[in-house]
């Protein structure tokens, strides 16, 4: 069983969808206005890539890139926080990084750069865990996994 309280809080950074078009997204769109994830008083993100089929011919690379306010011409790339290029060799996997937030800059891009037109299946989701200690470890609800 899994018990989930307010210290996390979960996300979609990309939409679970067939990407074509070769270019750069910001958490799944073409502009990087209001598309960051604020990290302010959380002290971890997990980011969870779910790659699905990438097409022959296709790359997809995926970085984090960080700003003290929340402007994406003034984020810069986290050093060390690139993913391994995505391409057919390494799809139908999931891929994830946990990043310490508690020191670095408050807002976070996922940055998306696709090369080549064919299919590219890709979700990317979130979660923030919180540094504050809960007023009560009880959950906010329980999920029972077992059938």
């Amino acid at each position: 069983m899994i018990k989930l309280n307010e210290q996390l809080k979960l996300g979609i950074a990309v939409e679970a969808k067939d990407y074509r078009s070769a270019g750069s997204l910001y958490n799944g769109v073409a502009s990087a206005s209001n598309t960051y994830i604020d990290t302010t008083g959380k002290e971890s993100l997990l980011i969870m890539i779910n790659a699905g089929v990438i097409g022959a011919g296709n790359t997809l690379d995926v970085l984090l890139k960080a700003s003290s306010v929340d402007d994406p011409a003034a984020a810069t790339a986290i050093s060390g926080a690139a993913f391994t290029q995505l391409t057919p060799s390494n799809d139908q996997q999931l891929h994830c990084a946990e990043l310490n937030t508690a020191e670095r800059k408050p807002y976070i891009w996922v940055e998306t750069f696709k090369t080549g037109t064919g299919s590219c299946n890709v979700g990317i989701t979130y979660a923030l865990q919180s540094s504050k200690q809960p007023e009560s470890n009880s959950p906010v609800f329980d999920l029972d996994l077992e059938p």
